[in-house]
């Protein structure tokens, strides 16, 4: 026999705690956890930030320190002179004065660019150190024209001549200035400003120059106008050569042929070039020398480059000092200050060392054929043997 309203009442009983089960709330079990920021970029880290301005101070004040040594430069002639002073291609110690502003901002910029390089590659810079203290001088090479490697030019030679030349072309960039010498391995160097300054031996850009110079050789430079420049030696055979540069660090060699011979002078002879230009506006090249029997002559060309173009003239009864070598000088342009210095027809200016006196005289009328000369109020004549 069953009690139903003893079963409903279970049921529901049963029911009511299952649904107060289903719908109870249960323990809740919360976890805590450290708080950790968002990592910050890197360039917003204070490692990488100082770096970054350590090493932007060191780039700013490095900029200031080579433009404040760039333009502290010496001016060529300058250069020049400390070149011809000091050995060629070692660096010695020399003292520059500078500003205390100028030191201050060159010592903390080398602080500051040291330590950034000690940090970063300290054994680099421990060898680059010891092996600069075994080096007590350091070869340098002289920047040159060219891209060509040359050999450092040497000392110049107890016994070597000096030429030295203006060039003026018509452009102002193209403008440079030369002074040629010869070192102790008898070969021709110059020193060139010309956009830049440069150092170089001649054979380096003319390798057939090479060996062929002759030891303690006079030198004579002269400029034309149309921008060359013309250099005058003698060779190992004592012979007369002519070289030619039309440009910055460009030489080229041209042969001077009187009756398809070369011109062999005194073995002491002295050479004095120099550019002529006459009243008719003729323009030539002169070159002045002792003959081997210690005569004066002169030899003209109106186009150098042409080497069957030169005419060579004698000067008779000029006698000159018997010593060795000879003092010999000459320059154009001179004219009669009494005339019009624009229409007078200008003159050679000769002085060559005597028996006991300075020689002067001038050759007028000067032309290619014929000239003649004036010395000691005596005439005599030039005339090409020709």
């Amino acid at each position: 026999m069953l009690d139903i309203p003893w079963l409903v009442n279970r049921e529901n009983v049963n029911g009511n705690m299952a649904f107060n089960r289903r719908h109870s709330s249960e323990a809740v079990h919360n976890y805590y956890y450290n708080y950790q920021e968002p990592k910050a970029p890197w360039y917003q880290r204070k490692r990488y930030f100082y770096s970054a301005i350590l090493l932007l101070a060191a780039i700013v004040i490095g900029a200031a320190v080579t433009l404040g040594v760039v333009l502290s430069q010496p001016r060529g002639d300058e250069v020049a002179a400390g070149e011809l002073g000091s050995s060629s291609g070692v660096l010695t110690g020399t003292s520059t004065p500078v500003s205390d502003g100028d030191a201050a901002t060159f010592t903390v910029g080398v602080e500051i660019i040291s330590t950034l390089v000690t940090s970063v590659e300290p054994s680099t810079t421990a060898e680059t150190t010891s092996s600069s203290s075994e080096q007590p001088a350091v070869s340098i090479s002289v920047p040159t024209a060219s891209s060509t490697s040359v050999s450092p030019p040497q000392p110049i030679s107890t016994g070597s001549s000096l030429a030295a030349s203006y060039v003026t072309t018509g452009l102002a960039e193209a403008n440079r200035r030369l002074i040629v010498w010869q070192d102790e391995d008898d070969q021709l160097v110059v020193h060139e400003d010309a956009d830049g300054r440069s150092l170089y031996r001649i054979s380096d850009k003319l390798p057939s120059l090479r060996d062929t110079v002759r030891r303690n050789t006079p030198l004579s430079l002269v400029e034309d106008d149309i921008g060359n420049a013309h250099l005058f030696y003698l060779d190992i055979d004592g012979q007369i050569r002519h070289l030619v540069q039309p440009a910055a660090a460009y030489w080229r060699q041209y042969d001077m042929l009187i009756k398809d011979d070369l011109i062999t002078p005194h073995e002491m002879s002295p050479l004095s070039a120099t550019f002529h230009e006459t009243k008719g506006q003729d323009s030539m090249l002169v070159l002045a020398y002792l003959s081997t029997d210690r005569q004066l002559r002169l030899v003209l060309s109106q186009n150098p480059q042409d080497e069957d173009s030169w005419r060579v003239h004698e000067t008779q009864g000029l006698v000159v000092a018997e010593t060795d070598p000879v003092g010999l000088a000459m320059v154009s342009g001179w004219h009669d200050t009494t005339g019009d210095a624009v229409t007078e027809d200008r003159s050679l200016f000769i002085a060559v060392q005597g028996e006991d006196e300075v020689l002067p005289f001038e050759c007028n009328n000067v032309r290619i054929e014929r000239f003649g000369c004036l010395w000691m109020n005596e005439t005599f004549a030039g005339k090409s043997p020709n």
